[in-house]
């Protein structure tokens, strides 16, 4: 229904509105040149696979399926890893913080794939050779 879906949008602006308070943007910045390979390749391999998938488990899937469903397995679970490790108490180590750079270059790199896949999809633009 659409009030599920406007309310399970709301809390997740909330949940991530909520860890951006927690994290120091000097600790992000510190660490954006170590984790911006691991941030593309945690865009990419999902993407690839996803795709892949696709055509695997259902073939004959119109490639714009197959981007649509390659897009979707780039969603990641940052904010559940930043409760996780707060949980435990190591939300403020050396790792956790390479881990939480990583996952919102990675996030930044996924909304990049959107921005090209979604218009391709829906056919309001085509890639050309």
């Amino acid at each position: 229904s659409e009030f599920l879906t406007s309310f399970s949008e709301i809390c997740i602006m909330v949940v991530f509105f909520a860890l951006g308070l927690e994290e120091n943007v000097a600790h992000v910045k510190a660490g954006i040149r170590k984790a911006w390979g691991s941030a593309w390749l945690g865009a990419l391999v999902p993407y690839v696979t996803g795709c892949g998938c696709m055509h695997l488990f259902w073939p004959g899937t119109d490639p714009k399926v197959a981007l649509m469903g390659g897009l979707a397995m780039t969603a990641t679970g940052m904010s559940f890893t930043m409760a996780s490790l707060s949980s435990e108490g190591f939300a403020s180590s050396c790792r956790a913080k390479g881990v939480t750079t990583s996952a919102a270059l990675d996030d930044i790199a996924s909304l990049a794939l959107a921005a090209v896949c979604v218009p391709i999809a829906t056919g309001d633009a085509m890639p050309t050779p």
